[in-house]
């Protein structure tokens, strides 16, 4: 058993120390460093030249690529991409499960559209930085239900803000508000004065 642990140790240490961090400049110069943080304008990271611990920054139109924890050289999967696929419960609307796809047709502007179980939705985002990777805000225009039916029927159209996160490689997650411009019959009665609905979403994202 000792041995097992001291073996697994071992392998986490060696993969602690060949993993790292790379940056790489408009110019192909390559960073092998440490990514402390990253905004809408820049990646900041330090590294060391000659025993010397440099802190710097390159602005993110001056970057090619850049990738956290690397053992190669590959290019992060997606980081590039203009089109974007997300599923999972209240994607795009849905009510129970939804998918829907994303399309950046600007460097931060993209447009939604999916649907999924007993829902539909379409929406117009800024992304906060200009990868599909990023989180973002969206106005989006939700549909809740399907047909007049009285039990499963139409509930609410609603239009709002939404803040959807991004994490590094496939979660998503997203909480919003909604005005309600439409009821149907399926909609419940202790709730009918309120005019906003809440929007909340959960799943994960692939980039093409």
């Amino acid at each position: 058993m000792k041995k097992n642990a001291l073996l697994l140790v071992a392998i986490l240490l060696s993969f602690s120390a060949v993993a790292q961090d790379i940056v790489v400049n408009g110019s192909g110069q390559r960073y092998d460093c440490y990514i402390s943080r990253e905004d809408a304008d820049a990646v900041y990271f330090d590294y060391f030249r000659d025993g010397i611990k440099i802190d710097t920054s390159i602005v993110r139109n001056d970057i090619i690529n850049y990738q956290y924890g690397a053992v190669c050289e590959a290019p992060i999967p997606g980081w590039d991409s203009k089109v974007g696929f997300a599923a999972g419960f209240g994607i795009a609307g849905a009510t129970y499960i939804g998918t829907e796809f994303e399309f950046m047709f600007l460097r931060r502007f993209g447009f939604q559209l999916g649907g999924g179980v007993l829902g539909a939705g379409a929406g117009i985002n800024y992304h906060f930085s200009p990868t599909i990777r990023s989180s973002y805000f969206s106005i989006q225009y939700n549909v809740h239900g399907i047909g007049n039916d009285i039990n499963w029927g139409y509930k609410k159209t609603t239009i709002g803000p939404a803040i959807v996160f991004r994490g590094r490689r496939w979660f998503t997650a997203q909480v919003g508000i909604g005005y309600i411009l439409d009821k149907g019959p399926a909609d419940n009665d202790y709730v009918s004065n309120i005019p906003v609905a809440l929007t909340v979403g959960i799943g994960a994202y692939v980039p093409f």
